[in-house]
């Protein structure tokens, strides 16, 4: 089988920036998660957006991480 890496990122319209570079170092697909109501939310609301979207993408593995 083949693998196929999607990186997910939250954040404002610089936050792709973070999605291109890992697009450039071999990853699939990018999805970026941007909400104006999500600006300034802490740690635990970004963490609950990134699940939900993590289970729509569905996944064999998450790593995490910050850019």
């Amino acid at each position: 089988d083949d693998a196929e890496i999607t990186v997910l990122t939250v954040g404002p319209e610089d936050a792709k920036d973070a999605l291109r570079k890992a697009l450039s170092m071999g990853a699939d697909k990018a999805v970026h998660v941007e909400d104006d109501d999500l600006h300034g939310t802490d740690a635990l609301g970004t963490s609950l957006v990134l699940a939900k979207a993590i289970e729509k993408t569905g996944y064999d593995l998450v790593v995490c991480g910050m850019a």
